[in-house]
Protein backbone atom coordinates (compact mmCIF):
# COMPACT_ATOMS: atom_id res chain seq x y z
CA UNK A 1 0.00 0.00 0.00
CA UNK A 2 2.79 2.13 0.53
CA UNK A 3 4.58 1.61 -2.62
CA UNK A 4 1.27 2.21 -4.31
CA UNK A 5 1.05 6.00 -2.67
CA UNK A 6 4.69 7.06 -3.23
CA UNK A 7 3.99 5.85 -7.00
CA UNK A 8 0.94 7.92 -7.20
CA UNK A 9 2.25 11.01 -5.65
CA UNK A 10 5.65 10.64 -7.08
CA UNK A 11 3.61 10.73 -10.51
CA UNK A 12 2.04 13.89 -9.28
CA UNK A 13 5.42 15.73 -8.39
CA UNK A 14 6.37 14.43 -11.64
CA UNK A 15 3.58 15.91 -13.99
CA UNK A 16 3.37 19.25 -11.80
CA UNK A 17 6.47 19.74 -13.71
CA UNK A 18 6.22 18.75 -17.04
CA UNK A 19 2.34 18.59 -17.67
CA UNK A 20 0.62 21.44 -15.43
CA UNK A 21 0.75 24.58 -18.15
CA UNK A 22 3.46 27.38 -17.40
CA UNK A 23 2.35 30.59 -15.83
CA UNK A 24 5.46 33.04 -15.80
CA UNK A 25 5.57 35.03 -12.67
CA UNK A 26 6.28 38.87 -12.88
CA UNK A 27 10.11 37.51 -10.86
CA UNK A 28 10.57 35.20 -13.98
CA UNK A 29 12.31 37.49 -16.21
CA UNK A 30 15.39 38.46 -13.75
CA UNK A 31 16.17 34.65 -13.05
CA UNK A 32 15.80 33.96 -17.12
CA UNK A 33 18.13 36.89 -17.59
CA UNK A 34 20.45 35.24 -14.72
CA UNK A 35 21.05 31.89 -16.50
CA UNK A 36 21.99 33.61 -19.72
CA UNK A 37 24.80 35.46 -18.03
CA UNK A 38 22.97 38.94 -18.04
CA UNK A 39 22.98 41.38 -15.20
CA UNK A 40 19.43 41.40 -13.18
CA UNK A 41 18.36 43.56 -10.45
CA UNK A 42 18.36 42.90 -6.31
CA UNK A 43 16.98 41.34 -4.66
CA UNK A 44 16.53 38.81 -7.37
CA UNK A 45 20.49 38.84 -8.00
CA UNK A 46 21.59 37.25 -4.59
CA UNK A 47 19.80 34.25 -5.69
CA UNK A 48 22.53 33.21 -7.49
CA UNK A 49 22.39 29.41 -7.45
CA UNK A 50 19.22 28.25 -9.12
CA UNK A 51 20.34 30.14 -12.44
CA UNK A 52 24.02 28.75 -11.91
CA UNK A 53 22.72 24.94 -11.87
CA UNK A 54 20.06 26.06 -15.34
CA UNK A 55 23.04 27.78 -16.75
CA UNK A 56 25.11 24.59 -16.29
CA UNK A 57 22.73 22.35 -17.94
CA UNK A 58 22.33 24.80 -20.71
CA UNK A 59 25.55 24.62 -21.26
CA UNK A 60 25.70 20.73 -21.75
CA UNK A 61 23.37 21.99 -25.22
CA UNK A 62 20.16 21.66 -23.73
CA UNK A 63 17.62 24.79 -24.49
CA UNK A 64 16.74 26.94 -21.80
CA UNK A 65 13.18 26.25 -21.45
CA UNK A 66 14.04 22.53 -21.34
CA UNK A 67 16.99 23.64 -18.75
CA UNK A 68 14.74 25.00 -16.18
CA UNK A 69 12.45 21.85 -16.88
CA UNK A 70 15.09 19.54 -16.03
CA UNK A 71 16.27 21.29 -13.02
CA UNK A 72 12.48 21.46 -11.78
CA UNK A 73 11.90 17.99 -12.10
CA UNK A 74 15.28 16.95 -10.71
CA UNK A 75 14.26 19.33 -7.40
CA UNK A 76 10.68 17.96 -7.49
CA UNK A 77 12.16 14.51 -7.00
CA UNK A 78 14.43 15.03 -4.33
CA UNK A 79 11.99 17.36 -2.33
CA UNK A 80 9.27 14.08 -2.43
CA UNK A 81 12.31 11.74 -1.79
CA UNK A 82 13.79 13.72 0.83
CA UNK A 83 10.34 14.30 2.54
CA UNK A 84 9.07 10.48 3.07
CA UNK A 85 12.40 9.93 4.11
CA UNK A 86 11.90 11.27 7.53
CA UNK A 87 8.46 11.44 7.66
CA UNK A 88 7.86 7.83 6.42
CA UNK A 89 9.18 6.36 9.36
CA UNK A 90 6.98 8.59 12.17
CA UNK A 91 3.67 8.92 9.71
CA UNK A 92 1.34 5.48 9.07
CA UNK A 93 1.13 5.74 5.20
CA UNK A 94 -2.35 7.00 4.39
CA UNK A 95 -1.89 10.40 6.89
CA UNK A 96 0.97 10.75 5.10
CA UNK A 97 -0.14 10.91 2.08
CA UNK A 98 -3.37 12.77 2.95
CA UNK A 99 -1.05 15.43 4.63
CA UNK A 100 0.73 15.92 1.40
CA UNK A 101 -2.59 17.40 -0.65
CA UNK A 102 -2.12 21.23 -1.10
CA UNK A 103 -1.67 23.30 -4.41
CA UNK A 104 1.87 23.42 -3.68
CA UNK A 105 2.85 20.63 -6.43
CA UNK A 106 0.76 22.63 -8.78
CA UNK A 107 1.89 26.11 -8.14
CA UNK A 108 5.26 25.58 -7.83
CA UNK A 109 5.50 22.74 -10.71
CA UNK A 110 3.91 25.56 -12.57
CA UNK A 111 6.45 28.05 -12.13
CA UNK A 112 9.51 26.70 -13.51
CA UNK A 113 11.76 29.36 -13.35
CA UNK A 114 11.47 30.24 -9.89
CA UNK A 115 14.03 28.56 -7.39
CA UNK A 116 11.45 27.04 -4.56
CA UNK A 117 11.47 23.62 -5.65
CA UNK A 118 14.95 23.76 -5.19
CA UNK A 119 14.49 25.81 -1.96
CA UNK A 120 12.52 23.00 -0.72
CA UNK A 121 14.23 20.20 -1.66
CA UNK A 122 17.73 21.75 -0.05
CA UNK A 123 15.53 22.62 3.05
CA UNK A 124 14.35 18.85 2.79
CA UNK A 125 18.15 17.95 2.78
CA UNK A 126 19.14 20.20 5.88
CA UNK A 127 15.87 18.36 8.27
CA UNK A 128 17.52 15.06 7.46
CA UNK A 129 20.54 15.96 7.94
CA UNK A 130 20.11 18.26 11.05
CA UNK A 131 18.12 14.85 12.71
CA UNK A 132 21.11 12.41 11.50
CA UNK A 133 23.76 15.17 13.40
CA UNK A 134 21.76 15.09 16.45
CA UNK A 135 21.15 11.85 16.51
CA UNK A 136 24.97 11.53 16.47
CA UNK A 137 25.85 13.77 19.31
CA UNK A 138 26.81 11.03 21.62
CA UNK A 139 28.49 8.90 18.73
CA UNK A 140 31.80 8.56 17.16
CA UNK A 141 33.44 12.13 16.41
CA UNK A 142 34.41 11.84 12.94
CA UNK A 143 31.46 11.01 11.74
CA UNK A 144 29.16 13.82 13.91
CA UNK A 145 31.83 16.10 12.50
CA UNK A 146 31.34 14.45 8.94
CA UNK A 147 27.67 15.60 9.40
CA UNK A 148 28.23 18.80 10.31
CA UNK A 149 29.94 19.51 7.86
CA UNK A 150 26.94 18.69 5.89
CA UNK A 151 24.45 20.89 7.60
CA UNK A 152 27.52 23.52 6.76
CA UNK A 153 27.41 23.01 3.36
CA UNK A 154 23.62 22.69 3.12
CA UNK A 155 23.18 25.93 4.34
CA UNK A 156 25.50 27.63 2.49
CA UNK A 157 24.02 26.10 -0.48
CA UNK A 158 20.37 27.51 0.78
CA UNK A 159 21.88 31.05 1.45
CA UNK A 160 23.18 30.64 -1.89
CA UNK A 161 19.63 29.80 -3.60
CA UNK A 162 17.42 32.53 -1.27
CA UNK A 163 18.26 35.11 1.50
CA UNK A 164 15.44 33.59 3.58
CA UNK A 165 17.04 30.61 4.30
CA UNK A 166 19.52 33.16 6.90
CA UNK A 167 16.02 31.83 8.91
CA UNK A 168 16.89 28.17 9.19
CA UNK A 169 20.66 28.85 10.09
CA UNK A 170 19.43 31.20 12.72
CA UNK A 171 16.26 28.74 14.22
CA UNK A 172 18.94 26.47 13.85
CA UNK A 173 21.76 28.14 15.70
CA UNK A 174 19.35 28.96 18.47
CA UNK A 175 17.50 25.81 18.91
CA UNK A 176 21.73 24.18 19.07
CA UNK A 177 22.80 26.83 21.65
CA UNK A 178 19.78 25.94 24.01
CA UNK A 179 20.97 22.58 23.73
CA UNK A 180 24.85 23.17 24.65
CA UNK A 181 25.14 22.40 20.93
CA UNK A 182 28.18 25.27 20.43
CA UNK A 183 29.78 23.48 17.31
CA UNK A 184 26.28 23.24 15.67
CA UNK A 185 25.32 26.72 16.43
CA UNK A 186 28.52 28.42 15.46
CA UNK A 187 28.83 26.22 12.04
CA UNK A 188 25.20 27.21 11.43
CA UNK A 189 25.99 31.16 11.85
CA UNK A 190 29.07 30.76 9.92
CA UNK A 191 27.75 28.63 6.61
CA UNK A 192 25.05 31.81 6.75
CA UNK A 193 27.56 34.76 6.73
CA UNK A 194 29.65 32.56 4.48
CA UNK A 195 26.78 32.41 2.14
CA UNK A 196 26.28 36.09 2.31
CA UNK A 197 29.30 37.11 1.78
CA UNK A 198 29.78 34.88 -1.81
CA UNK A 199 26.46 36.22 -2.54
CA UNK A 200 27.41 39.78 -2.25
CA UNK A 201 31.05 38.83 -3.94
CA UNK A 202 28.69 37.42 -6.75
CA UNK A 203 26.59 40.38 -7.16
CA UNK A 204 28.87 43.07 -7.29
CA UNK A 205 27.65 44.21 -10.81
CA UNK A 206 24.02 43.27 -10.59
CA UNK A 207 21.82 46.08 -10.94
CA UNK A 208 20.34 47.76 -7.69
CA UNK A 209 16.77 47.13 -7.05
CA UNK A 210 13.95 48.97 -8.49
CA UNK A 211 13.54 51.68 -6.40
CA UNK A 212 17.41 52.19 -5.80
CA UNK A 213 17.41 52.01 -2.46
CA UNK A 214 20.16 49.59 0.02
CA UNK A 215 18.67 46.33 0.74
CA UNK A 216 17.08 46.79 4.16
CA UNK A 217 15.41 50.01 3.64
CA UNK A 218 14.05 48.32 0.28
CA UNK A 219 12.85 44.95 2.28
CA UNK A 220 11.41 47.16 4.48
CA UNK A 221 9.28 49.00 2.93
CA UNK A 222 8.21 46.09 0.37
CA UNK A 223 7.32 44.53 3.79
CA UNK A 224 4.67 47.25 4.38
CA UNK A 225 3.30 47.68 1.33
CA UNK A 226 2.43 43.96 0.96
CA UNK A 227 1.09 43.49 4.39
CA UNK A 228 -0.96 46.62 3.77
CA UNK A 229 -1.93 45.29 -0.08
CA UNK A 230 -2.75 41.97 1.60
CA UNK A 231 -4.92 43.04 4.77
CA UNK A 232 -6.63 46.13 3.72
CA UNK A 233 -6.87 45.74 -0.19
CA UNK A 234 -5.30 49.06 -0.94
CA UNK A 235 -2.40 48.69 -3.34
CA UNK A 236 0.60 50.75 -3.02
CA UNK A 237 2.42 53.20 -5.52
CA UNK A 238 5.80 55.13 -5.67
CA UNK A 239 6.87 57.04 -8.79
CA UNK A 240 10.03 54.89 -9.22
CA UNK A 241 8.10 51.61 -8.94
CA UNK A 242 5.59 52.90 -11.58
CA UNK A 243 8.32 54.09 -13.88
CA UNK A 244 10.13 50.61 -13.72
CA UNK A 245 7.05 48.20 -14.12
CA UNK A 246 4.38 50.74 -16.53
CA UNK A 247 3.01 48.01 -17.80
CA UNK A 248 1.23 46.92 -13.84
CA UNK A 249 0.36 50.45 -13.76
CA UNK A 250 -0.78 51.78 -16.67
CA UNK A 251 -3.51 54.53 -15.01
CA UNK A 252 -2.69 57.59 -12.64
CA UNK A 253 -2.93 56.41 -9.53
CA UNK A 254 -6.45 57.36 -7.10
CA UNK A 255 -4.08 59.23 -4.96
CA UNK A 256 -1.00 60.65 -4.51
CA UNK A 257 1.35 62.91 -2.53
CA UNK A 258 5.11 64.22 -3.04
CA UNK A 259 7.12 62.93 0.03
CA UNK A 260 9.68 65.42 2.04
CA UNK A 261 13.28 65.67 0.51
CA UNK A 262 14.53 64.32 3.58
CA UNK A 263 12.28 61.44 3.04
CA UNK A 264 13.10 61.44 -1.03
CA UNK A 265 15.29 57.84 -0.76
CA UNK A 266 16.44 56.70 -3.96
CA UNK A 267 13.94 57.29 -7.55
CA UNK A 268 11.10 57.49 -4.89
CA UNK A 269 9.59 61.20 -4.60
CA UNK A 270 5.86 60.46 -4.81
CA UNK A 271 3.65 57.53 -2.87
CA UNK A 272 -0.02 57.23 -3.10
CA UNK A 273 -3.00 54.57 -3.52
CA UNK A 274 -3.35 53.04 -7.11
CA UNK A 275 -6.22 51.47 -6.78
CA UNK A 276 -8.82 49.54 -4.06
CA UNK A 277 -9.15 45.85 -4.74
CA UNK A 278 -11.59 44.42 -1.94
CA UNK A 279 -11.27 40.71 -3.27
CA UNK A 280 -7.35 40.71 -2.11
CA UNK A 281 -8.18 40.41 1.63
CA UNK A 282 -10.38 37.96 1.02
CA UNK A 283 -7.67 35.86 -1.19
CA UNK A 284 -5.76 36.49 1.43
CA UNK A 285 -7.14 34.93 4.25
CA UNK A 286 -7.82 32.05 1.88
CA UNK A 287 -4.80 31.00 0.99
CA UNK A 288 -3.33 31.71 4.30
CA UNK A 289 -5.40 29.22 6.20
CA UNK A 290 -6.45 27.00 4.13
CA UNK A 291 -3.09 26.21 1.68
CA UNK A 292 -2.59 23.15 3.65
CA UNK A 293 -5.93 21.93 3.55
CA UNK A 294 -5.16 17.87 4.24
CA UNK A 295 -2.90 18.83 7.26
CA UNK A 296 -5.61 21.33 8.45
CA UNK A 297 -7.86 18.32 8.92
CA UNK A 298 -5.25 16.31 10.72
CA UNK A 299 -4.60 18.94 12.55
CA UNK A 300 -8.26 19.33 13.81
CA UNK A 301 -8.25 15.81 14.86
CA UNK A 302 -5.44 16.21 17.22
CA UNK A 303 -7.65 19.28 18.56
CA UNK A 304 -10.93 16.91 18.96
CA UNK A 305 -8.66 14.29 20.56
CA UNK A 306 -6.76 16.09 23.25
CA UNK A 307 -3.47 16.16 21.71
CA UNK A 308 -3.59 20.28 20.59
CA UNK A 309 -0.30 22.10 20.16
CA UNK A 310 -0.62 23.07 23.87
CA UNK A 311 0.89 19.73 24.58
CA UNK A 312 4.08 21.05 22.79
CA UNK A 313 4.82 23.11 25.95
CA UNK A 314 3.61 20.50 28.69
CA UNK A 315 5.76 18.36 31.00
CA UNK A 316 9.05 19.02 28.90
CA UNK A 317 7.45 17.89 25.65
CA UNK A 318 8.88 20.74 23.47
CA UNK A 319 12.60 19.34 24.65
CA UNK A 320 11.59 15.80 23.96
CA UNK A 321 11.23 16.51 20.47
CA UNK A 322 13.48 15.99 17.75
CA UNK A 323 15.72 18.93 16.75
CA UNK A 324 14.82 18.66 13.53
CA UNK A 325 11.24 19.05 14.42
CA UNK A 326 11.55 21.87 16.44
CA UNK A 327 13.64 23.49 13.46
CA UNK A 328 10.58 22.77 10.81
CA UNK A 329 7.85 24.41 13.34
CA UNK A 330 10.18 27.68 14.81
CA UNK A 331 11.23 28.14 10.59
CA UNK A 332 7.90 27.00 8.72
CA UNK A 333 5.89 28.94 11.86
CA UNK A 334 7.81 31.95 10.58
CA UNK A 335 7.58 31.45 6.90
CA UNK A 336 3.68 30.87 8.00
CA UNK A 337 3.27 34.43 9.78
CA UNK A 338 5.16 36.39 7.52
CA UNK A 339 3.58 34.85 4.21
CA UNK A 340 0.66 38.02 3.71
CA UNK A 341 4.23 40.35 4.32
CA UNK A 342 6.33 38.85 1.56
CA UNK A 343 4.71 39.82 -1.56
CA UNK A 344 0.99 39.79 -3.91
CA UNK A 345 2.47 36.37 -5.06
CA UNK A 346 0.31 34.55 -2.14
CA UNK A 347 -0.27 31.05 -4.02
CA UNK A 348 3.69 30.84 -4.04
CA UNK A 349 4.84 32.14 -0.58
CA UNK A 350 2.35 30.32 1.09
CA UNK A 351 4.03 26.88 0.37
CA UNK A 352 7.45 27.85 2.04
CA UNK A 353 5.39 27.30 5.58
CA UNK A 354 5.24 23.56 4.50
CA UNK A 355 7.76 22.24 7.53
CA UNK A 356 4.85 22.78 9.98
CA UNK A 357 2.53 21.28 8.02
CA UNK A 358 4.49 18.62 6.58
CA UNK A 359 6.70 17.50 9.11
CA UNK A 360 5.94 18.95 12.54
CA UNK A 361 2.41 17.64 12.16
CA UNK A 362 3.32 13.89 11.43
CA UNK A 363 5.20 13.78 14.61
CA UNK A 364 2.68 15.17 16.66
CA UNK A 365 -0.07 12.47 14.92
CA UNK A 366 2.06 9.59 16.43
CA UNK A 367 1.08 10.87 19.63
CA UNK A 368 2.98 14.72 19.94
CA UNK A 369 5.59 15.91 21.75
CA UNK A 370 4.96 14.15 25.13
CA UNK A 371 6.40 11.08 23.01
CA UNK A 372 9.96 10.31 23.62
CA UNK A 373 12.37 10.67 21.09
CA UNK A 374 11.68 9.12 18.01
CA UNK A 375 14.61 6.24 17.20
CA UNK A 376 17.85 7.06 15.27
CA UNK A 377 18.08 5.07 12.28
Amino acid sequence: MRLFFAIVFASVAFASVVVIPRVEDVDSFSYRAMARGEPACRPYANRVLHPMVVRAVMKAGVGERTAFVVVMGVSALAFYVLLLGRTWLVCPSWKMFFLLLSPLWWVWGGNIYIQDMLTAALTALLFLVVHKTSCARTGPRMWRAALVACVAVTLFLMQLTRESSAVFALALALLAWRERDSLLAWIAVGAMALGMAMVSLIGLNSLPNVNELSGLAYMACKVLANGVRNFTGLVPWNDGYAAHLACYYPDPPLWKCTLPAFLQWGNVHEVGVYSFDPKTIGVTFVVWLLYFPGALVLAWRLVVSGKGLMRLFADGGWTQMPLDVRLAFVSGGVFWLLTPFCGPSLMRLAGYSWPLFWVVLPHLLVGGAANPRLPCR
